[in-house]
């Protein structure tokens, strides 16, 4: 075997071919099961209105932004609207530009509330763009 150092087998090869030496030790190795807190519920930021002699609960139920490419998203708020004698069963809801609740008025809550599409679960929604998820598509 002309060229090849020597303890060598044929091909060029050693035996520790593919090793990289020590391997580290698991992420999760010498960490305690600690205890942890109870969970605690999320407290979505709310405001109380009254409207025709009715007080109603505004929560906010999400925020997002939206926009095309470069330019600046514009903030969209999601409320949730309910009575004040059952505040976790909505009854109407709404998309609207803005940050937060915080920064809305009472007379924009009670304008916003006018405007407001009945709530509906999440499984009677139906998909905004249904056709963009065929199967077998390649997208645009």
């Amino acid at each position: 075997m002309r060229g090849e150092p020597p303890g060598r087998p044929p091909g060029g090869h050693g035996p520790d071919r593919g090793r990289r030496g020590p391997t580290p030790p698991p992420a999760r190795q010498g960490v305690d099961a600690a205890p942890r807190d109870p969970l605690r519920p999320v407290e979505l930021p709310s405001r109380t209105i009254e409207r025709s002699g009715e007080a109603w609960v505004a929560r906010e139920g999400g925020r997002t932004s939206a926009g095309i490419a470069m330019d600046t998203p514009a903030p969209l708020l999601h409320l949730i609207f309910a009575l004040e004698g059952n505040p976790e069963r909505p009854l109407k809801e709404l998309l609207t530009p803005g940050w937060g609740i915080a920064d809305l008025t009472d007379d924009e809550l009670l304008e916003l509330l006018a405007k407001a599409r009945p709530y509906q679960e999440r499984h009677d929604r139906q998909e905004v763009f249904p056709d963009t998820r065929k199967k077998g598509g390649k997208g645009m």
